[in-house]
């Protein structure tokens, strides 16, 4: 069953405009195709117009793909999105069949395969599509996600009544629905329970393996190796833009670690807090009075990961992401974004310091004591007061020390904390930060180790300041006086020397790097919602739309008369009983061989019989595939001829039925 007696296809098109949250764009879908039945003219559609418009509906949905594709934050979101207008894609081919004649859709409109097959069954294979149009309406409503009750139920009561028009004659009418309910109850349960294991599994296993797995710029890491920054000074990869009125701070903030064991920094107090969110895409850090802001963009890898943020962050606003979350050490992560995030970070003088000083803030190895003090007595830095100790250990190191960005000493070995302090005395910024940390835990003042981005390069090209991997870096911050004081104690000139050491096609690629960035700040603008509709799209396929439907409508013919006819059933003109007369005879049609090529090529025994069959074949095909053209003067005019021609036949008006004979007639019908 077709689904035709009750206006299902309409219905499903209105619940696919409340399940997407695109009522108006469903309600005219509904009148569309349910309209057309109001209309009584019909249009004779021949198989190449609805092939025709076929191919204009594939066109738009590679269209449409490619749109979404490029314009939504991920490549899933952009196949959601196609799979949401499906329907509208769909549409032109049912509104165009309940137009026609027939009422169903050649096979061949769908698959290029068959449009050479000849007379083949397949070929010659209609279908109604209204059925899939319902079909296709409930998927794309699934695909949005809908959680309203009113919705989900609009989705059932639908699919119920099409499995109804569809069931088997032997089914019961009491059986049916107590199936579906059924059917509709374990589906409720079975999806309850799949979404609760699945909230368990997030929680659990993927956090564990992202712990393991994801790297340090993934806020899930708590710890960092000495090293680690030292490779990603190998790179002069853009990973943050900054933008903002006055002078930029030096310095972007993703971590702090206070616990060190074998030239590792952890961050043990590392728990992270989900930060409230202040509406849609704000997040209220601390309360504090804002008196600044600054725009930052920065690349998500997998989805997650660390925020540098300028000091006294309180507030971010336009983070489109699903979770920030904020620990006590002040490190800040989002969870669930974008590739390409851009927010702004409100930022205020009087900002909260991070967590007060533990006793891990004050933990020094053992192993590594006895060098912390030969530096301690060699800097004279026991007799200095608390408040000028980070001062004389950035004083000691800019004289005694030098910057490099070799991870190895001179012999090719990796160099330790304890060479760079006794012997090497050669290293970059977590070499320096890392010794300046435990220097003064040693001598009694709280220290932490912290890591984020040096800020000093301005580009004219993107009219901001960008942050390159090679530009992360590693401070110390130092609880004097009641708050926590950044120190740098990394010798001046660093940036310099990094700079020196840049490769000269960094020219090159960094005008390709603003443009992959702005391609995808354009491919994430403006597509908050997956479901977003582009009039880009309606643009590029409306003037094409207009071309097929007017060269369609221009060359299908109407009249209300002879239409109406057809759509109750023309009358055979008595081919049919003349092709039974000449099967008695002996001459079986073959199943590919039409009957206006095969009935000429038949063995007749005079000409004017030969003449009369030519005629009947000719008439014949026009009233085959032409049936307004021939009308009904014409649908007379053959069925008096085959009538004639049956009566020569049952006459003798044919030789005997042979082999060779049926052989060379179907052979000759072939060619034709």
């Amino acid at each position: 069953m077709s689904g035709a007696r009750l206006p299902l296809a309409g219905a499903a098109a209105l619940v696919w405009g409340m399940a997407t949250g695109h009522a108006v764009a469903g309600l005219l879908l509904a009148l569309a195709v349910e309209g057309v039945r109001a209309i009584r003219a019909r249009w004779v559609f021949e198989r190449r117009e609805f092939e025709r418009v076929a191919d204009l509906a594939s066109i738009a949905l590679v269209l449409l793909l490619g749109w979404q594709w490029f314009g939504s934050r991920h490549a899933g979101e952009g196949i959601l999105a196609t799979l949401l207008w499906l329907p509208v894609v769909l549409a032109p081919l049912l509104v165009m069949q309940r137009l026609g004649v027939g009422g169903t859709v050649p096979l061949t409109a769908f698959f290029w395969s068959l449009r050479g097959a000849g007379a083949t069954p397949a070929a010659q294979s209609r279908l109604d599509i209204a059925p899939a149009f319902v079909w296709v309406c409930v998927l794309s409503a699934a695909c949005a996600n809908t959680r309203h009750p009113a919705a989900v139920l609009a989705v059932a009561v639908l699919v119920g009544l099409l499995l109804w028009q569809q069931r088997g004659p032997a089914v019961r009418s009491w059986r049916f629905p107590v199936a579906f309910a059924a059917a509709l109850g374990i589906a409720w349960v079975l999806q309850a329970g799949m979404v609760q294991l699945q909230a368990h599994l997030e929680a659990t296993v993927m956090e564990a393996l992202r712990e393991r797995l994801a790297s340090r710029r993934d806020g899930s890491r708590t710890s960092t190796a000495i090293g680690e920054l030292g490779r990603l000074k190998l790179s002069g990869r853009v990973v943050v833009r900054l933008r903002g009125d006055g002078p930029p701070p030096a310095r972007l903030r993703d971590g702090a670690y206070e616990s060190f064991a074998h030239d590792t920094w952890f961050a043990r107090q590392n728990i992270f807090r989900a930060v409230p969110p202040q509406g849609d895409s704000a997040w209220r850090i601390a309360a504090s009075e804002v008196s600044g802001a600054w725009g930052l963009s920065m690349w998500l890898e997998g989805g997650r990961g660390v925020l540098p943020l300028p000091p006294g962050t309180v507030r971010l606003d336009g983070l489109n992401v699903e979770r920030v979350e904020a620990s006590a050490t002040g490190t800040v992560r989002a969870v669930k974004g974008p590739p390409l995030l851009g927010f702004t970070a409100q930022v205020s003088r009087d900002a909260p310091d991070d967590a007060s000083p533990g006793p891990a803030d004050l933990g020094v190895p053992a192993v590594i004591a006895g060098t912390l003090d030969a530096v301690i007595a060699e800097a004279v830095l026991a007799g200095v007061p608390d408040r000028g100790r980070p001062e004389a250990i950035v004083a000691f190191f800019a004289s005694r020390f030098q910057y490099t960005t070799r991870l190895e000493t001179a012999d090719g070995q990796r160099r330790t904390l304890a060479q760079f302090l006794a012997s090497d005395r050669r290293g970059h910024c977590e070499y320096f930060a890392s010794a300046t940390t435990l220097l003064l835990r040693r001598l009694g003042i709280p220290a932490r180790y912290v890591t984020g981005y040096a800020v000093h390069e301005w580009s004219d090209l993107e009219g901001a300041w960008v942050m390159r991997a090679r530009d992360g870096h590693a401070w110390t911050t130092a609880w004097i006086d009641g708050a926590w004081r950044d120190v740098d104690p990394t010798p001046g000139g660093w940036i310099e020397a990094e700079e020196i050491s840049a490769p000269w096609w960094e020219a090159v690629t960094d005008p390709f790097a603003w443009l992959r960035y702005r391609f995808t700040q354009w491919r994430q603008g403006g597509t908050d919602e997956a479901s977003a509709m582009s009039p880009l799209w309606l643009l590029l396929i409306a003037p094409l739309a207009g071309w097929v439907a007017w060269g369609v409508v221009r060359r299908s013919r109407r009249t209300d008369a002879v239409a109406a006819m057809l759509c109750r059933g023309s009358p055979e003109p008595g081919v049919a009983a003349l092709e039974d007369a000449l099967r008695r005879r002996g001459f079986v049609r073959a199943a590919a061989s039409p009957m206006h090529a095969w009935l000429p090529m038949l063995p007749w025994n005079d000409a004017g019989t030969r003449a009369l069959a030519e005629q009947v074949a000719g008439a014949y095909r026009r009233w085959r595939f032409d049936p307004l053209d021939a009308g009904e003067t014409a649908r007379a005019a053959l069925a008096a001829d085959a009538q004639a021609l049956r009566e020569r036949v049952e006459h003798g008006a044919l030789g005997h039925a042979t082999e060779g004979a049926e052989a060379k007639a179907d052979e000759g019908a072939g060619r034709s």
